[in-house]
């Protein structure tokens, strides 16, 4: 499966590459999550509880940002839960624009495991796309904040 779009942020280039290249400023952006403890730049996680009725209990994610050019920014993503478990390779390339910061992102599930590939595809797509929605309104969110 294969997720991509385009989002634009009301913050200059620079301060949305300093914030999306933040693993632990992503992590504190998902809704309902728990972040762990001893974020970096580089590596953070976090604990959610979804509500989706096919994903029972909490879900551990990891963020690991990998080498990108300048206006480049890749994470790989991995989710592990009770049966369950995700790879998600993402990336991110910003440019500036006259509203801020303009961001196309793409976000590619590379393994499922366990009771995730059981699931059917509409409907994890239909769940994948709700998340990612909520995501980028927590990302807005805090850096309006900021």
């Amino acid at each position: 499966m294969r997720f991509n779009g385009q989002q634009q942020l009301s913050v200059p280039i620079e301060q949305a590459r300093a914030k999306l290249g933040d693993a632990g400023f992503l992590t504190g952006s998902i809704p309902d999550s728990t972040p762990a403890e001893g974020p970096t730049p580089e590596r953070a996680g976090c604990t959610v509880r979804p509500g989706f009725s096919f994903v029972r209990g909490a879900i551990d994610v990891e963020l690991r940002r990998g080498a990108a050019p300048e206006n480049e920014i890749h994470y790989a993503v991995t989710s592990k839960g009770i049966g369950s478990s995700a790879e998600v390779a993402a990336r991110m390339t910003l440019a500036a624009s006259e509203a801020g910061t303009l961001v196309e992102w793409s976000a590619e599930v590379t393994r499922l495991g366990g009771l995730l590939k059981l699931a059917p595809t509409g409907l994890m797509q239909a769940a994948a796309q709700k998340v990612i929605g909520d995501v980028w309104q927590g990302i807005r969110a805090r850096l309006d904040a900021h």
